[in-house]
């Protein structure tokens, strides 16, 4: 499987993945609508983020690298940068990485699905992304 060459390569890729949600003129807002605050860990780096959607006068989105934040998120999501990088390049669905357990949720599932659901359409741009600047990651 395609690995992050580090910590931080990944936490670049993620923040372009949120900043592009948060952004994107029909995504973003909807993203803001669902106001789910939402935890990713991803286990095999030890990195949280905690996303949440945007106040008056603040972007769509907005996240933290840490595991400790003022809101409480709805849904914890706990996976391998691997399984979502997979996932992200729609190499893998959401049912079977459940059923495969390569995802734990914690919290609200319904509520994760609505959020992945609304995000799709930004994974084709993830791949062509990957492809360009870091085609190790390519599965």
């Amino acid at each position: 499987m395609s690995r992050f060459k580090s910590k931080k390569e990944l936490r670049l890729v993620i923040d372009e993945v949120i900043s592009t949600l948060s952004d994107d003129e029909e995504i973003g807002p909807k993203l803001r609508e669902l106001g789910t605050p939402v935890q990713i860990t991803f286990t095999d780096y030890e990195l949280t983020v905690n996303i949440r959607a945007g106040e008056k006068r603040e972007p769509n989105l907005v996240w933290a690298w840490t595991k400790r934040v003022k809101w409480k998120p709805v849904t914890s999501i706990e996976v391998s940068s691997g399984t979502a990088n997979r996932f992200m390049q729609g190499r893998l669905r959401v049912a079977a990485a459940l059923a495969l357990r390569k995802v734990k949720v914690n919290g609200s599932l319904t509520a994760g699905l609505k959020i992945v659901a609304v995000c799709n359409p930004v994974f084709s741009r993830y791949r062509e992304r990957i492809e360009e600047e870091f085609p190790h990651l390519v599965v």
